[in-house]
């Protein structure tokens, strides 16, 4: 039985079309593919011939997953960091962008891992729409928002404040009135 791959184009192909790469150079890449085993996509980007960027835009446009880009980080809404824990967004190179209602939005660096994804939804309770993420640009986004920028006690507040009535807000803002409890309490 034969392999047959309806509805995409080869990678080579897309890239010699586009004329990002040369025939000479796609040569190479293949060449090396027999040698290795590896993946012609990674053969291209560790060559020189194409960005990351550029690989994964091209896979995204053929499996119809968008590319995160870097303006799409910095346009993230910190508030939903409590959503995934920082060790599980750390191990598997995401980060959580945006919520529209039940849908999470989420920049991935392996968004075809089912199993990660799976977990992501058991995790946040909402079902998850993955972006491809370039795995250096999640990288940094992690670092500079989770242990970055606002510390985690300010992402709390700032979640709380537009959940909290004004009597809670009174009661919780006395530290004052905490100490006076504690200090009748037997323990």
């Amino acid at each position: 039985m034969s392999s047959v791959r309806i509805g995409y184009e080869r990678l080579g192909d897309i890239f010699l079309r586009q004329g990002k790469l040369t025939a000479d150079q796609l040569d190479q890449a293949l060449s090396r593919q027999r040698e290795s085993g590896e993946r012609l996509g990674s053969i291209l980007v560790e060559m020189g011939f194409v960005s990351a960027y550029e690989l994964l835009n091209v896979l995204g446009n053929q499996l119809r997953i968008p590319l995160a880009s870097l303006d799409t980080y910095k346009a993230l809404d910190r508030r939903l960091l409590h959503l995934v824990p920082e060790d599980f967004a750390r191990q598997h190179s995401l980060i959580p962008l945006w919520k529209e209602g039940p849908l999470l939005l989420v920049a991935m660096a392996d968004p075809f891992d089912i199993m990660v994804t799976d977990r992501l939804k058991f995790l946040t309770g909402c079902q998850i729409a993955p972006f491809i993420g370039v795995a250096d640009e999640v990288e940094v986004a992690l670092a500079e928002n989770y242990r970055g920028g606002d510390t985690l006690e300010e992402v709390v507040r700032d979640i709380s404040a537009s959940e909290r009535s004004p009597l809670e807000e009174e009661v919780d803002g006395s530290d004052a009135a905490l100490a006076i409890q504690s200090e009748g309490s037997p323990a």
